[in-house]
């Protein structure tokens, strides 16, 4: 296998997300790169498949993609790429954060931990860990994870504003 997974992957978040939000299916970008007949939306989801061994997501078809995709799905694309590499996205425009925000941010972060929690006890109850009650623990404790980091980082811009008066 060639292809590196990362990309691959964040493209398809970003194709899923944006066909998604504008109630289309992967036909529709599949068209947009040239991909024709019956089988179009197969090639083009070989394509962005990292296990496959089709390699028609050439450099050209990736710019193409990236221009046909919304400004939130090449967002998603970039930012997955960064994490890919332990990076982490900063935002590039100012966002002005008040208290009803962090109400939100705070409001969420419970709503996750919560999840969590539930899924750990649930998990715990007969006192055996199974390979997928662990799945849930890892993928609903990370989902709390992001979302306390969230406050973190609005935070952290709140303190950089108060600092800067």
């Amino acid at each position: 296998m060639n292809k590196p997974v990362t990309i691959y992957n964040a493209f398809i978040k970003a194709v899923d997300g944006f066909n998604m939000r504008q109630n289309t299916c992967r036909r529709y970008l599949a068209d947009l790169l040239g991909y024709r007949g019956d089988n179009a939306s197969i090639q083009f989801s070989n394509a962005l498949n990292p296990n496959n061994e089709s390699k028609m997501l050439n450099h050209a078809k990736e710019e193409i993609l990236l221009h046909a995709l919304d400004d939130i799905a090449v967002k998603e694309y970039f930012t997955e790429r960064m994490r890919a590499f332990g990076l982490r996205p900063v935002s590039i425009c100012p966002v002005t954060i008040t208290a009803v925000s962090f109400h939100e941010a705070i409001d969420n972060a419970m709503i996750e931990g919560d999840e969590a929690f539930k899924v750990t006890k649930r998990a715990l109850k007969d006192k055996v860990l199974t390979s997928d009650e662990l799945r849930d623990i890892i993928k609903e404790s990370r989902e709390a994870s992001v979302k306390y980091q969230e406050i973190v980082d609005m935070a952290e811009v709140k303190l950089g504003e108060q600092d800067d008066k």
